[in-house]
């Protein structure tokens, strides 16, 4: 209905212009047509107004690059037991992929390298984002002997 108010406010906005137009060269009276501009205009925007929006549209997805950094930094620190680890700033370097899991919700992996004493080491990590405040540590495997793997996490489940 919306949508037939705003079409048929168009059509008699730009019929009531080209009377007008005529009603000028032809020097007649313009009320009527300006009536029916105005009046046509106002159909237009009531109905374009009510036009129900898109409902089905998808939510917006969260980036969950910044938490995954923040975790990665995080567990790395706490399970290789090391601190003023230097870390790469750009998220590229983190090589975050979003992994399909039926049994985890916003399951993340990351990996990449980092810094510590000079020397360079190998990282990856699988983190879950169960929800908005949480987040679950599922593997960790670093080059400082690292091997941790949540029992509860079946990888491809």
């Amino acid at each position: 209905m919306t949508t037939v108010l705003a079409i048929i406010g168009t059509f008699a906005t730009v019929i009531g212009i080209v009377w007008l137009f005529v009603g000028v060269i032809r020097k007649k009276q313009l009320k009527i047509p300006a009536s029916i501009t105005i009046i046509g205009l106002a159909l237009m925007i009531v109905g374009a107004i009510m036009m129900p929006t898109d409902t089905k549209a998808e939510p917006e997805k969260q980036d969950y690059n910044a938490q995954v950094i923040t975790a990665v930094q995080k567990y790395v620190g706490e399970y290789d037991k090391i601190d003023n680890v230097d870390w790469k700033w750009n998220d590229r370097d983190y090589n975050i992929k979003e992994i399909d899991s039926k049994s985890q919700k916003n399951v993340y992996s990351s990996h990449g390298t980092y810094t510590w004493q000079d020397r360079k080491y190998n990282y990856d990590a699988i983190i879950s984002f169960p929800d908005k405040d949480y987040m679950k540590l599922l593997q960790l495997h670093t080059d400082m002997g690292t091997n941790y793997e949540d029992p509860t996490y079946q990888v491809g489940k």
